[in-house]
């Protein structure tokens, strides 16, 4: 372990010399460009190791690292766990990740991955990939695969902003595109500016740009917005509840699209904005929901010790045409997990749940006979938020649906506690094998 920390302090080291700031100077003020090998043993496949190098640099400049994935992670799917190891480079965390259940399967988080790692399957939230088919070396003993990630060292607001707007972009675009490529600086994104200090993305610009997608909740982490310009698109579906948390915009532009739904309250007082034009009437405060509810089209808030002893409220919007029965929020006593909220379609054996702890997914199972149910559970986690403790955001004692459309007896109750059994069974068979 001294080794490794020694050799990858060498590694820092070097891409922050001239090098990595020549990259700076070629028209790129925030972002270092780095690439990485991860190399695999051909017979032993725990046998890993790392090359870094600062973008057209030199492999043989910085060497190769021996890589120990030396932590361990479990998954509920199997009694099965991930290995992996951390790698911080020029202000960047990567995370390289290997499932026990299958050791010739290696994912890389270029970028800190959401925190604490989910435990989704078949790959952690936010990794990537790797398949190593990229080369051997001259012996044939191991074979690697390549990535370039960017950095923004000492930024990490406006490397959050990246990865989001990364995983906003094909939703956003719909059928059109955006030129918001991995390997290349957000300062040359359409319709994207970087300003402050510390810098973030402060205005999204994209009027006319042939968009067709929807707004996503994602739009709710670039907290740095000043300005949100998406009118005379083809943008289609509702308002995120979050993104009307974008306390800082003194500018939105949304018409010209066919969006439908209310309106946040807190977009129609932004000072420049064509909200009134969109013909929308403005949002409620989201329903109070309790376990065992029916939830349907709208946004929704829970409220219980179980996710915040200030009493901090839980957001999330439900899209249109979907119904879910909600179990939750629950803590597995004795482990210092988040609480957990389980939602399962009414209609179909879909069902996904997310940890209260960051509002990510952490498990999912979809009937492949419900249409577009796996796009409606990313809204939905996408759409999650935290409001401030004592905020009024609730409509008290209200509930979204009673009488017939509640479920029938014992049946919200008996899934949770299968699903606490589940997830008991599992921290234990885990533990015997690590």
């Amino acid at each position: 372990m001294t080794l490794r920390l020694a050799l990858l302090a060498v590694i820092v080291t070097a891409l922050a010399t001239p090098t990595g700031a020549a990259a700076q100077q070629d028209g790129d003020p925030f972002e270092v460009f780095v690439e990485l090998r991860v190399w695999q043993g051909v017979d032993d496949l725990e046998d890993i190791w790392v090359s870094a190098r600062a973008r057209g640099g030199d492999w043989g400049t910085l060497g190769t690292v021996p890589f120990a994935l030396d932590s361990t992670y479990p998954v509920y799917h199997d009694w099965r766990y991930y290995r992996y190891g951390d790698l911080t480079v020029a202000g960047a965390t990567l995370r390289i990740w290997q499932w026990t259940g299958d050791l010739d399967s290696i994912s890389v988080c270029a970028h800190r991955c959401e925190d604490p790692w989910s435990r989704s399957v078949p790959r952690p939230l936010g990794a990537i990939p790797l398949p190593r088919d990229d080369g051997h070396s001259p012996g044939g003993h191991y074979r690697y695969g390549d990535l370039t990630i960017a950095t923004v060292p000492g930024s990490p607001g406006l490397l959050a902003d990246r990865v989001q707007l990364l995983r906003l972009r094909d939703t956003l675009a719909g059928t059109g595109t955006l030129d918001w490529d991995p390997d290349t600086p957000m300062t040359s994104w359409t319709g994207v500016t970087v300003g402050g200090t510390p810098p973030r993305v402060t205005r999204l610009r994209l009027a006319d740009s042939g968009l067709t997608g929807e707004l996503s909740g994602l739009l709710g982490h670039l907290t740095g917005l000043h300005e949100l310009g998406l009118d005379g698109n083809a943008l289609t579906g509702a308002i995120p509840s979050r993104v009307g948390q974008l306390t800082g915009l003194t500018h939105v532009y949304l018409g010209g699209n066919a969006l439908t739904g209310c309106v946040p309250p807190s977009l129609r007082a932004v000072a420049n904005s064509d909200i009134d034009s969109l013909g929308l009437a403005d949002c409620l405060p989201p329903v109070e929901v309790s376990d065992g509810d029916v939830i349907t089209d709208g946004s929704y808030v829970i409220r219980s010790s179980a996710i915040s002893a200030d009493g901090a409220p839980f957001v999330f919007d439900v899209p249109a045409d979907i119904r879910m029965t909600m179990a939750g929020p629950h803590k597995v006593y004795g482990h210092d997990y988040p609480a957990w909220v389980i939602l399962r379609h009414v209609d179909s054996q879909s069902v996904t749940g997310f940890s209260l702890g960051n509002g990510s997914e952490y498990h999912r199972e979809v009937d492949l006979a419900a249409s577009g149910i796996s796009a409606a559970f990313d809204k939905i986690i996408e759409s999650a938020w935290f409001g401030a403790p004592g905020d009024p955001y609730t409509l008290p004692g209200e509930r979204p649906l009673t009488g017939d459309n509640r479920p029938a007896g014992p049946i919200a109750p008996a899934v949770a506690i299968t699903l606490l059994g589940l997830l008991a069974l599992a921290v234990a068979r885990w533990r015997g094998r690590v």
